[in-house]
């Protein structure tokens, strides 16, 4: 009898984590709410997102060693300075498994002059279990209103989205 009562304990510890894991990794997706969150930088300061509300942002999740994500860098940039004075920031996730890998990296491109939160010094839950992000790279393009209304698009689908976002007044929904 003993024995059955720690197995099932022992099993209860392990699901229970799992199933809530599962739950809070649930890949965000157009329609949804924007999950609010405060990272840290690179200067320990705080990067909320609801600071960026009445603006179109983009969420870019990165890592120095993600090849893909290194080459949408060039046209994010580009993509930035077109569109900054009109509402449109964005905000990298660094997914980096240390904080010295962002830094080398981030020191080498001046370029990417976003606000960067490190993923692995997450207040509480890290941004990338908020919005379901497992392989990379990952973007999500959230509206004024903090709706995440495009995910994982690039290059001139995400100029258009941001360009329709952007034009936008009272929620109304285009599509690409």
């Amino acid at each position: 009898m003993i024995r059955t009562l720690i197995i099932v304990f022992v099993l209860a510890g392990l699901v229970g984590p799992t199933v809530a894991y599962a739950d809070v990794s649930e890949k965000k997706k157009p329609g949804d709410a924007a999950v609010d969150f405060t990272g840290e930088n690179l200067d320990g300061k705080p990067v909320r997102l609801k600071d960026y509300k009445g603006k179109v942002v983009l969420l870019d999740f990165w890592a120095s060693w993600c090849a893909p994500c290194i080459k949408e860098f060039p046209s994010l940039v580009k993509l930035r300075e077109r569109y900054k004075d009109k509402g449109f920031e964005i905000i990298g996730v660094n997914m980096d498994s240390k904080v010295s890998k962002a830094e080398k990296f981030l020191d080498k491109h001046e370029e990417i002059v976003w606000p960067n939160v490190l993923d692995i010094l997450a207040e509480d839950t890290p941004v990338s279990d908020l919005y379901g992000v497992v392989p990379l790279p990952a973007t999500f393009l959230i509206d004024r209103k903090g709706v995440v209304r495009y995910v994982d698009i690039t290059g001139e689908r995400l100029e258009k989205a941001v360009e329709v976002l952007l034009k936008e007044s009272g929620g109304k929904r285009d599509s690409l």
